[in-house]
């Protein structure tokens, strides 16, 4: 597996009708990470538990929203140079 992030705000929904909505002018960045064994990421996440009460599934999946949270973040201030050019 690999992980893809996608930086940039296009479409800014507000809180009424979808009319209302605003579209802007962004720049989009999509940084791919290298291909990580899907077996090995879960093994090292389920090393990590020490809770055997814990949902193994779940931290699991919060180690992945944690890459791509870490990726997003690494991403944004090219992004944001990209986009003040």
């Amino acid at each position: 597996m690999c992980f893809v992030a996608l930086n940039g705000e296009l479409l800014h929904v507000q809180k009424t009708d979808m009319l209302n909505d605003i579209v802007s002018k962004d720049v989009f960045r999509v940084t791919v990470s290298p291909v990580v064994k899907c077996n090995e990421f879960r093994d090292k996440v389920l090393a990590k538990i020490t809770n055997e009460e814990e949902d193994k599934k779940q931290a699991v999946v919060n180690e992945i929203m944690n890459e791509l949270e870490r990726m997003h973040t690494a991403a944004e201030p090219e992004r944001l140079k990209l986009l003040n050019k």
